[in-house]
Order: structure tokens, then C-alpha cells, then sequence
């Protein structure tokens, strides 16, 4: 029941991610300070915001579900509507990162985003130019996941498509969690979900590794004698 509310609700949240439904936006944003992105992307809460029942319960969901599918800035994010010009929402000229980032993964110059229509002083770009620097910490995403895909997509089988990944989120938490407690339970001691990441990312690779075996064997040889 609970991830059949979740994708019900992705199906109004996705008007908060996609910019796209400029009526709608205005209708349910209209008492807000700052863009959309500000809160979805950044986690910008204002009283404002929190203060609707029924977008702080939707906000409350997509925290939950943006946690395991979005840990990073992704490309569709705007941050010219969420800080720099949320009143553009109005006239649809939403840059997004994949506009203003050139192949490198850089921002491009103010030149070359005039010619996109994105004309601003200097005031403007430095607002920009400090937002890109945060986000890069943060980390970029290139090529969209499968959720961000269903999520930007057709609103056609939209519940139905979520629904799925959703569920297949689910089961790979229970599986993980069936086998630690098995682990748990063969070495009579708990192990933390951190130790457990790290057991069969970074150890597993570790123990792969042709140059540690060889040192290894090499170790074991000299200690033999």
C-alpha cells in the first residue's frame, strides 16, 4: 500500500520536477518565494512551503524516495529557477543544467548563453557561477537513470512504470537485510549497513585484485621459511 502512495504521489511531484505545466505551477506555487527546484533539488523548506498540508505530506514522500534514487545534482536540475530568476517560470525560459553546461561539464560563458536567449549582469552571473561551484561538490549526474527517465517521461502507465522500480527497490532492502541478519546470526555479532557497503564494494575489490594475491602468496611464502 505504501509504495502504491508513493507512486501516486510522484505523479504530482513530477509537475514540480518537469517545469512543464506552467498553469498548474502557478496555481499551486503561487504564494512562494523561491522556484520549484529550490526545495525539490536543494531541500529549501520555508514556512510557506511546509505550512500547505498537502504539499508537505508530497514533500515529505519525494525526501524519502529522492534519498536512494537522486544522491546527486542531476542535469534536469534548474538553478536559474530555483534561485537566480524564479519569476522566468512565467515566460518558460527554464535553463537547466544540461543547457548551461558545455562538454566538459563546465559552465559555459556568458556569450555563449546569450545566444541560448539566457542574457544577464553581472549580478546574475555571479549568482549562477557560485550555485555551479556548490553543485559541483556535490557531484553532476550525466546520463538519466531509469527512474529519472519514468519520472520525466509520458504520463502514460506513469503509476504502473514507478510502481515496479519502486517495488524493486523494496525487495532489494529486505534481501540485504534477510542476509545480514543470517550474518548476524552465523558470527553472533551485528553488522552495520556501513560495514556492509563497504564489505562488498571496496573489500570484495580488494580480495579480486591480481597484484594483492600476488603479494599475498608472496607474504605466505616468506613467512613459511
Amino acid at each position: 500500500m505504501e509504495i502504491y502512495y508513493q507512486a501516486a504521489s510522484l505523479m504530482w511531484i513530477r509537475q514540480w520536477v518537469t517545469l512543464e505545466n506552467r498553469r498548474i505551477l502557478d496555481l499551486e506555487g503561487h504564494d512562494l518565494h523561491n522556484g520549484w527546484h529550490a526545495t525539490v533539488i536543494y531541500g529549501i523548506k520555508s514556512k510557506v512551503f511546509s505550512n500547505h498540508l498537502i504539499r508537505k505530506s508530497l514533500l515529505k514522500t519525494w525526501e524519502k524516495i529522492k534519498l536512494q534514487f537522486i544522491p546527486y545534482i542531476p542535469l534536469w536540475t534548474s538553478p536559474v529557477e530555483a534561485f537566480t530568476r524564479p519569476q522566468l517560470l512565467e515566460t518558460g525560459m527554464i535553463w537547466k543544467y544540461k543547457d548551461l553546461l558545455n562538454d566538459a561539464g563546465t559552465l559555459k560563458s556568458r556569450k555563449e548563453l546569450e545566444k541560448l536567449g539566457y542574457k544577464t549582469d553581472w549580478w546574475a552571473r555571479a549568482q549562477l557561477e557560485s550555485r555551479y561551484i556548490k553543485d559541483k561538490k556535490l557531484r553532476f549526474k550525466g546520463e538519466d537513470t531509469l527512474f529519472e527517465k519514468i519520472l520525466l517521461g509520458s504520463e502514460q502507465k506513469f503509476m504502473s512504470k514507478m510502481y515496479k522500480i519502486i517495488l524493486q527497490l523494496y525487495l532489494v532492502d529486505e534481501t540485504v537485510k534477510n542476509t545480514m541478519i543470517k550474518w548476524a546470526q552465523n558470527f553472533g555479532k551485528e553488522i552495520k549497513l556501513e560495514e556492509w557497503d563497504k564489505i562488498w564494494t571496496v573489500n570484495i575489490k580488494i580480495l579480486k585484485s591480481v597484484s594483492f594475491k600476488e603479494n599475498k602468496y608472496f607474504i605466505d611464502g616468506i613467512l613459511r621459511l
